[in-house]
């Protein structure tokens, strides 16, 4: 095998034509990320150059608006404080007006309940006794039921009336003279 070499001289193709302008390759996926990376790139620095410019600018302000409030504080610390104690005089004001009202409230409260002794006692066995049937009621099944309200109504009719008179306990007798658990006659009739 022979190389056959083209050369200008023996080539056989027509001469070239002028070079003309050819179009632009079609961009890419890549080439369109890179030149949005650079860009945002750019911006941001831009961004970062103007926050860096207005920064002492921002600063001053920020002082400048903290040291006004801190000046309106203390301007206004003295009314404040003359509020306040104004308030707390027509505090004291108020509860001298108001003790010998809650005093007398309080005593008629204590002489209506000396008063209606009798009817509040009553008012709150008929709510007790509301109350137990109602949990006799809830709580014990129907079959026991009567056995339980008879029970109740026993021991309500073994109880004293409610305005008796306790008795006092009785004294022990000689013949009840306990030592060492045992019964013995009294210390006089051992001889």
């Amino acid at each position: 095998m022979t190389e056959e070499r083209d050369t200008p001289a023996e080539s056989t193709e027509p001469p070239a034509e002028p070079a003309q302008p050819t179009e632009p390759a079609a961009p890419t996926f890549g080439s369109m990320a890179n030149a949005l990376f650079s860009r945002a790139k750019a911006g941001a620095q831009q961004a970062l150059d103007a926050v860096e410019q207005r920064r002492p600018a921002a600063e001053r302000m920020a002082r400048e608006a903290f040291e006004r409030a801190q000046h309106a504080v203390d301007a206004a610390r003295p009314e404040v404080e003359r509020l306040a104690r104004d308030a707390a005089a027509a505090a004291q004001s108020a509860a001298a007006f108001a003790r010998p009202v809650v005093e007398r409230v309080a005593h008629d409260a204590v002489d209506y309940a000396r008063d209606h002794q009798d009817e509040l006692r009553r008012a709150a066995t008929s709510a007790a006794d509301a109350a137990a049937n109602l949990a006799t009621q809830r709580i014990v099944p129907g079959p026991l039921r009567p056995m339980v309200d008879a029970l109740r109504q026993e021991l309500q009719n073994d109880e004293p009336p409610a305005d008796a008179v306790p008795r006092e306990p009785e004294s022990p007798t000689a013949e009840t003279h306990l030592d060492d658990g045992a019964a013995q006659p009294p210390p006089a009739a051992q001889r």
